[in-house]
């Protein structure tokens, strides 16, 4: 377990709920599940959930280096809960749920701040009561944590008599240019499919300074699907994209701001769409 502190630190914790308090941002290790999970409290603004999201992301690909053993190097996911969302979103409320689940587990210290799943109830086992069990334990848990993924590797690099098949049709390299050459072609046709022309530029410009008008510190992003995404400190404002030339908002948009600003931001659009 890692609290992301200020400036974006990184530091290892005692694993237990306790942490998880509104002003904090929780990164946990579940090698169990192959997940990290981050969890947000309700304190915590946009710019600190934004760098305890790239910690995440950081200590997903490299892993944390627990004495000789590198733990969390093999995870596939990160699942991010904000608890300003619990309850009021399914996704979130689910998502804690099992996270909650997993802390209530009975867990007991290997050191390092590693711990390891241990015999029934509820509560951890402190650390001078679990000294000798684990260090058996501790082996055959990162045994199977690090050498898996090595190991597998080894063995889909082990079949090489079957390269030699590759020299034995006869291949028209003719042709095979020919294919890449159409599939280099094809790929500009599909690229410029959200392409803006200059009107649609002004438009989307137009409705970001009434936005900068009722609110601060924005946060602008255009998505790959060419729309646009407007949030705040406080959460998300709107996502709105450009059709036939006109503005058009995500059901969503401005569910999250006070009722007067959204009433005043949606009269200004609509003067404007």
């Amino acid at each position: 377990m890692f609290d992301v502190v200020e400036g974006g630190i990184v530091e290892s914790i005692e694993f237990s709920k306790d942490h998880l308090t509104p002003d904090k941002s929780i990164i946990v290790l579940d090698e169990e599940n192959q997940k990290v999970w981050l969890w947000h409290g309700k304190g915590r603004g946009l710019v600190p959930r934004r760098t305890a999201l790239r910690q995440a992301q950081s200590i997903k690909g490299h892993g944390y280096q627990a004495g000789n053993a590198i733990i969390g190097r093999d995870l596939n996911a990160i699942i991010e809960i904000d608890d300003r969302k619990v309850g009021r979103e399914p996704e979130s409320t689910q998502n804690n749920e099992k996270l909650m689940l997993l802390l209530t587990k009975n867990f007991e210290p290997i050191g390092n701040m590693v711990y390891i799943v241990g015999k029934g109830g509820e509560k951890k086992v402190p650390l001078q009561e679990s000294k000798p069990a684990p260090v058996q334990e501790n082996k055959p848990v990162i045994k199977q944590v690090i050498p898996t993924p090595i190991d597998s590797k080894l063995e889909e690099s082990k079949p090489e008599p079957e390269h030699p098949k590759l020299d034995t049709p006869e291949i028209d390299v003719n042709v095979l240019k020919g294919e890449l050459s159409k599939t280099v072609e094809s790929k500009p046709e599909s690229e410029p499919k959200h392409t803006l022309d200059d009107s649609d530029k002004v438009l989307i410009g137009r409705v970001i300074v009434l936005l900068m008008e009722q609110f601060k510190d924005l946060l602008i992003s255009s998505k790959d699907d060419g729309s646009i995404k407007v949030e705040q400190m406080e959460g998300n404002i709107c996502l709105f994209s450009v059709e036939n030339h006109k503005i058009k908002f995500t059901p969503d948009s401005f569910s999250e701001v006070p009722s007067e600003k959204k009433e005043a931001v949606e009269n200004q659009i609509s003067d404007l769409i």
